[in-house]
C-alpha cells in the first residue's frame, strides 16, 4: 500500500512536469456534447508540446535556436521542406498572444537563416489553421524547389 502511494506521489509530480506550459485543450466542452473529449489533432497538438519542450534532444533537429526548432518534413512537397516549430505551446495562429511575440520573430529569424544558409531564391512559408492545421500545435513550413 506504502509503495503504491510512493509511486502515485512520484507519477504526479512527474506528470506536472511534463505538462507544464501546455496549453489547456478542451477536456470536456459542455456547449457541445458530441464534440470528442480530445480529437486527434488536439491530441497529437498535445504531444508535440510536450516533446518539444522537454523532449527536444530526441528529436532529428535540422537547427535548432533557444526559441525554435527546425526539422524535415516527412513527406516533403518540395526538393527544401523544413518545418519551424516554436518552443513555446501554441495551439493555433488566432490562439496567439503578446507574450508569444519573441517566439514568433525567432521563428522568422531561424526561416531567414534556413532560407541564406539553402541558398534559397523561391520559397513558400505556409501556416495552416483549422481545417487545414493537421496538427494542433503552430508551426511554420519552408518550402522550396530549389
Amino acid at each position: 500500500m506504502r509503495k503504491n502511494i510512493i509511486y502515485l506521489v512520484l507519477g504526479f509530480i512527474i506528470g506536472s512536469y511534463i505538462f507544464i506550459g501546455t496549453k489547456d485543450r478542451d477536456i470536456i466542452n459542455f456547449n457541445k456534447v458530441d464534440k470528442e473529449i480530445l480529437n486527434n489533432k488536439e491530441l497529437v497538438g498535445l504531444v508535440a508540446s510536450i516533446g518539444i519542450r522537454n523532449l527536444s534532444a530526441l528529436l532529428p533537429k535540422v537547427y535548432e535556436s533557444d526559441k525554435s526548432v527546425v526539422i524535415n518534413h516527412p513527406k516533403p512537397k518540395g526538393k527544401t521542406h523544413y518545418v519551424i516549430i516554436p518552443k513555446k505551446d501554441i495551439k493555433d495562429a488566432k490562439d496567439v498572444s503578446i507574450e508569444d511575440g519573441e517566439y514568433l520573430s525567432d521563428v522568422f529569424i531561424v526561416i531567414g537563416k534556413l532560407i541564406e544558409d539553402n541558398n534559397l531564391k523561391d520559397y513558400k512559408v505556409i501556416i495552416n489553421g483549422g481545417k487545414y492545421q493537421h496538427v494542433k500545435y503552430i508551426h511554420f513550413h519552408l518550402i522550396s524547389n530549389n
